[in-house]
This record gives C-alpha cells, structure tokens and sequence, in this order.
C-alpha cells in the first residue's frame, strides 16, 4: 500500500504542478472567475499530494530500514500536513459542488453576485478547516506526541479522540457533498431528459465538478467506509485507507489535464458556461443567418 500511495501520490504531484501552470499562464482562466475555485483545489491538491509522497516514501524506508525516533517523528509531521491539507481539499470539493449546483438552478443570481464575492474570501473559508483539525488535535482532544516505532503511520500515532472527530467530519462533508453533487446531475441530466430539451454542450467547470464527485465516489468515500469498519489493520496492511486516494489523485489529475489544454485551446468567444446564453441561442437558424446579413449591410 505504500508503494502505491508513493507512486499514486508523486504522479499526482508532477501532474497537479502542471495543471496548476496551465491555469496560471492563460489568461483565459483568469478572466473566468468559475475556476476561482478549482484553481485553489489544485493547489489543495498539490500540497497534499506532494507531502504525501515523501511520507509514503519515508513509510517505505522504514519497513526495509526499520523505524526510529527522528523517522517517526518526521512522519508524524508529515502525516499532519497531509491531514490538514485533505481537510481543506475535502471542504474546497463541496465548495465546488455548492457553487456549480446554485449556478445550474439559479444562473441569473449566480451571474449577478458570484462575481461580487471576494476571491480571497472562499479558499480562505476551506483553508480555516485545516486550522480547526489542529484546534480539535491539541486542544480539544489535547494529544501530546507520543513515540510509537511498532507503527509510525500518523493514524497509529494520533489519540483516538481526533480519529473519531476525523472519520465523522470525513463522513459528514462526503455525505454533503454527494448529495449536492446529486442534485447537480440531476438538473443536468434527468430533468433536461424530461423535458425533451438540447441544452448547450456540458460546461467545462461542471465537468471537472462532475469529474471529481466520481473520484470522491469510488476512492475517498469506498476508502473511509472500508476504514470505518475496521476489517484492516495498519500495522498489517499499512496506510490501506490513504493510499487508495492518492490513486484517485493521480488518475483525476490527468483527466483535469485534459480538460484544461482542451479549454485553454479553445477560443473564447465559443466558449460557454452553461449558465450563459447569448441572444442567438433562442433564435432558429434562419433567424441567425438574417442577423448576419442586416450586419454585413
């Protein structure tokens, strides 16, 4: 399991950097504020990922190796950070979910304040979730580090307390997020079925949004409900509950690499969010070409 987090986990990494450069040297993204938030995600994303993999990488050592104290407590740290940093990838996700799902159901009052909404003041919100789990750590559940070399996995070595505290906010922000993310689709699809209506080809923020709500599916909610039931032992199977989400990194990584160069590839003026619609959207073809015309005259 280590050498899968290791692996997943530095794809991830490489992979997150160049979605990170993509969105900073166009400026097509800047100009779109949709991706205020995915562009934090990434960053979320990034760090997590890139700590994870020099603490898989030290978990890996330590099997061959074996464990001591300056090992155990490197990786505890390290085990922290990338705690932290789940947290606030977690609470970015549903962020995401919640924006996308009022876009679709409200797109007038989503065009008209979104953009009023201070970009700081979001990623800000999602960052402060990572300050609360080190809060509920030393203060609530006050944990004192403790040397423990028989398993220097950072679940090994935190109280249980804050285990607790962690699954259940794990569990509340997926459980939130899946049914936000439910009613996305089901704007998006099921009600655009009924209908019998040809919407504009699928946005590419609700894309990425859909694209993450299938990877929180099969890898972090499948991965902490297995977690939760205790069928697996860390001290066996290793970090089993981790490492399978580095994966799910990995692989969303590339798809959301894919959607950026085709998006930054495309010129802006054909590029639509679902929630805009220019004027010609609602005129038949005949109508559009007579436009054309009385321009040229």
């Amino acid at each position: 399991m280590s050498t899968l987090g290791c692996v997943s986990s530095s794809i991830a990494a490489c992979i997150g950097f160049y979605n990170i450069y993509i969105v900073l040297s166009n400026p097509y993204f800047k100009k779109k504020y949709e991706y205020q938030m995915f562009f934090f995600r990434f960053i979320a994303d990034f760090v997590m990922t890139g700590f994870s993999s020099v603490y898989y990488f030290i978990l890996i050592v330590s099997v061959h190796d074996g464990a001591d104290e300056r090992l155990a407590l490197l990786e505890y740290w390290l085990g922290l950070i990338v705690s932290s940093s789940a947290t606030v990838r977690v609470v970015t996700s549903f962020l995401i979910a919640v924006e996308r799902t009022f876009a679709i159901y409200f797109p007038i009052v989503f065009k008209n304040y979104r953009s009023k909404i201070p970009k700081i003041l979001l990623p800000l919100f999602a960052a402060s979730f990572g300050f609360i789990d080190n809060f509920i750590l030393y203060v609530i559940c006050g944990y004192v580090y403790t040397l423990n070399l028989s398993c220097i996995i950072f679940t090994c070595q935190i109280n249980t307390c804050f285990l607790k505290y962690y699954s259940m906010n794990k569990t509340i922000m997926y459980g939130s997020t899946g049914t936000v993310l439910t009613l996305l689709c089901f704007k998006l699809f099921i009600v655009g079925w009924m209908r019998s209506v040809r919407h504009e080809r699928l946005s590419r923020v609700n894309k990425l949004a859909l694209i993450d709500a299938v990877i929180v599916l099969f890898f972090d909610f499948t991965s902490s409900f297995i977690a939760a039931r205790g069928i697996f032992t860390y001290q066996e199977s290793g970090p089993y509950d981790a490492a399978p989400k580095m994966l799910g990194r990995a692989i969303e990584a590339f798809v959301v690499s894919i959607q950026l160069n085709r998006a930054k590839s495309v010129p802006v003026l054909h590029t639509r969010d679902n929630t805009h619609h220019t004027t010609n959207s609602h005129k038949t073809p005949v109508q559009i070409f007579q436009v054309a015309d009385s321009h040229h005259q």
